[in-house]
């Protein structure tokens, strides 16, 4: 995970969604100020989805303990966690946002918001803003909230929930992949709205099984073509292999063995292109008996097939090589 500073942090999604950061405090060891250094590591991705609609994907490990303030533009702004450490969120930290909840505030005018992040937090985010203009040019009949802004903490549906952990596993990158967070950008608007984020709100996980996940795809990520299986991770962590399956997918929007077969997918990847293992190795390097059943896996990631790049000559983006 890449070290990144306030600056790096911030300063995309802003630009894009008009949010104005206005201040900023280290809390540890006493500090006053503007935190100086890398803040956090992991990565900040933004969508500039149309015109008064912004998405931003956060994956992060916090640094260090800070409070922030900062200008909510007009519109309706909401938070998601995907997973990780449940924090204070909401007017006098009033809600905690633990994972699977949306935090979601509406005004048709600027309003002000304060935060603080923890040192411990670790965890994935999907900030959304979508503009007062842009509601009402898609013709949203809203009540603007009287007095103060509307405020609510709210589930979202477990689909929209899984959707939005597993965007990275599914489109890594490319045009296919804004397409995809546009769609997921406008159900997180319509369920906010129409306030029917169905389903049972996930119980927030203890910070033990929270660090226990977090081991066991360490464990993957450090040796992703090992001998693994749900039983022996859940061993290595002293679960059972049914919490481990419900937890890990709580935390990560993804399964155990997703997770597992994505790494070995890119390992499968590199070697191909670079020539170190024909299509039958890879195949069964990844998990395949067939390599048929790879073939099609691969063309399901990377949108073509792997003898376009065994061969040496890697197809275009959306290309339609056949299966191999």
């Amino acid at each position: 995970m890449d070290p990144l500073s306030l600056d790096e942090m911030t300063t995309s999604f802003a630009r894009h969604s008009g949010f104005i950061y206005t201040r900023f405090q280290a809390l540890d060891g006493g500090g006053q100020g503007r935190p100086s250094g890398p803040v956090a590591r992991g990565r900040v991705d933004v969508f500039a989805l149309r015109p008064g609609l912004t998405l931003a994907l956060t994956d992060l490990q916090a640094l260090t303990s800070m409070s922030g303030e900062g200008i909510c533009p007009a519109g309706l702004t909401l938070a998601v966690a995907l997973d990780g450490t449940p924090c204070p969120f909401g007017p006098d930290d009033s809600a905690t946002l633990a994972p699977g909840r949306c935090a979601a505030v509406l005004s048709d005018r600027e309003t002000p918001h304060a935060g603080r992040t923890h040192e411990r937090f670790r965890g994935r985010v999907a900030l959304l803003h979508a503009a007062w203009d842009w509601l009402e040019e898609s013709h949203l009949a809203l009540e603007p909230p009287r007095g103060a802004p509307g405020f609510s903490c709210h589930a979202v549906s477990p689909a929209l929930h899984q959707a939005l952990g597993a965007l990275y596993a599914r489109f890594p990158s490319g045009a296919v992949r804004a397409l995809y967070a546009e769609s997921l950008a406008l159900g997180l608007v319509a369920e906010s709205l129409a306030g029917d984020g169905a389903g049972a709100v996930p119980a927030p996980l203890r910070s033990r099984d929270l660090d226990a996940m977090w081991d066991v795809r360490r464990i993957m990520e450090h040796d992703p073509l090992g001998d693994h299986t749900l039983s022996s991770l859940a061993r290595a962590v002293a679960i059972s292999p049914s919490s481990l399956k419900s937890k890990f997918t709580a935390v990560f929007g993804t399964s155990v063995v997703a997770f597992l077969l994505d790494l070995r997918l890119d390992i499968a990847h590199a070697a191909l292109r670079h020539g170190r293992w024909t299509i039958a190795e890879a195949a069964y390097a990844v998990g395949y008996n067939h390599p048929s059943n790879f073939s099609t896996a691969f063309k399901r990631k990377f949108g073509h097939a792997p003898r376009s790049i065994a061969a040496g000559a890697e197809a275009p983006a959306g290309s339609s090589a056949g299966p191999s």
